[in-house]
């Protein structure tokens, strides 16, 4: 999907179980953790990307962005460097050697300081921590019920405690404006969201997915990767856009394929 309201990275949706221990006090009705992928796991990503971005004689950065028909691997490579750095990153960077530009590039602060590990810490993968609305585990139950059965005061800050976790949340799950600013979800991990959500509740997980037939290649390489580990899939798409039908049938097929292959 080219549209902005695209999911752009792997969102898993998991019941909040925080909210329920009367050993922690008040708890965070709505959370959600932003895990982003290694300095190391980037730098040798980003090599392989500029790389694909330049010619196979000189090695130096295409004078023209790359036609997605005539090169594909490259046009996608194009694409995900100006999606991390910038739209037109790449374009000002023309003719120069490989090697420089991909110095020039991991030298930028922005994406050192979201993906280098922070000294003294024990993790592998930064993250950050998004909370919204707090509540007493004693009084967590009431959140579970039918969203018209919640007390007028409760129900009213529900409601602004998961507008305000969704607008806070928003920059890394969707695409940032239109696109042409540098842009974090290709730098992340995973985003796991946590929530007064009933039917989580038994330990199901939902995990929203970026489209396999999405028009930018990086999320569909994303979703293609993470079906792999799921148990069962939902393939939904809404009856009016007969332009989904082909993912939907091309999913179908997949899993099909698998659990045919899977169970002989």
């Amino acid at each position: 999907s080219g549209s902005r309201g695209c999911t752009a990275a792997v969102v898993e949706l998991r019941f909040n179980s925080d909210l329920f221990d009367t050993n922690k006090g008040e708890a965070a009705v709505y959370k959600g953790e932003v895990e982003f992928i290694t300095l190391d796991e980037w730098a040798h990503e980003l090599n392989i990307l500029v790389d694909e971005c330049s010619t196979h004689e000189e090695k130096t950065i295409y004078v023209r962005p790359p036609e997605e028909q005539r090169q594909p691997d490259a046009a996608a490579a194009w694409s995900k460097i100006d999606q991390v750095y910038g739209r037109g990153t790449m374009a000002r960077y023309h003719g120069r050697s490989k090697v420089f530009v991909y110095q020039q590039l991991l030298r930028n602060q922005h994406v050192h300081n979201l993906l280098a590990r922070k000294e003294g810490s024990i993790n592998l993968y930064n993250s950050i921590l998004v909370e919204e609305g707090r509540i007493n585990p004693n009084n967590s139950k009431s959140l579970l019920q039918g969203f018209e059965k919640i007390q007028g005061k409760l129900r009213r800050s529900r409601k602004k405690w998961a507008l305000a976790f969704r607008a806070r949340i928003n920059d890394y799950v969707y695409r940032k404006g239109n696109g042409s600013q540098p842009q974090t979800w290709p730098l992340i991990r995973k985003v796991v969201l946590h929530g007064p959500w009933p039917v989580l509740s038994t330990g199901a997980c939902l995990v929203d997915l970026p489209g396999v037939r999405d028009a930018n290649v990086a999320r569909a390489k994303v979703s293609e990767h993470y079906l792999q580990n799921c148990s069962q899939i939902w393939v939904v798409a809404p009856i009016k856009r007969a332009v989904d039908d082909g993912t939907a049938k091309e999913l179908l097929g997949e899993q099909f394929k698998r659990r045919l292959l899977m169970d002989g």
